[in-house]
């Protein structure tokens, strides 16, 4: 009994002790500016911002379509094959280099302080939903090279 009214006193005390909450930090993205921004608590000034290159991969589609439907199937493969592979150097490569360095920004932030382990914890949630924008990119590039009819090899190999 004499512990409860303790724990009372103390929660009333010291609440913010109490609950083991430290200051509140939010990050999100903004799809309009493609900008990481974390902000603490109920303040209106950025704590941490990061700027994502090109964040909306978008998907691949149609491009096994002939256009005018003159063209021969080996160059409409090879059309088809350019696209994806711009595709995924342009956007996907460029996203994945911002995602990198969005996590070793994140890391830095870790490691200049203990107390910034909640900031590192919120940066890294973001990290994880944009990280899946890049999978269902990568996903579409796979899914339009399928489509192209192209192997990545000059000649299949052999099955052993």
């Amino acid at each position: 009994m004499p512990r409860l009214f303790v724990c009372a006193i103390f929660a009333l005390f010291c609440p913010s002790l109490a609950s083991a909450q430290t200051v509140d930090i939010f990050c999100r993205f903004d799809d309009t500016q493609g900008l990481v921004i974390c902000i603490q608590g109920d303040e209106s000034h950025t704590i941490f911002q990061y700027e994502i290159a090109d964040p909306n991969a978008g998907m691949l589609s149609k491009l096994s379509s002939s256009g005018d439907g003159r063209t021969s199937a080996n160059a409409d493969r090879e059309r088809c094959r350019s696209l994806a592979e711009n595709f995924r150097a342009q956007q996907l490569e460029g996203l994945n280099s911002s995602l990198e360095g969005l996590r070793a920004k994140a890391e830095g932030v870790r490691e200049t302080s203990e107390s910034n382990l909640i900031l590192y914890k919120q940066i890294m949630l973001v990290y994880d939903a944009l990280f899946g924008r890049y999978k269902s990119g990568l996903q579409s590039y796979q899914s339009a090279i399928r489509t192209c009819h192209v192997t990545p090899y000059d000649v299949r190999p052999a099955r052993i």
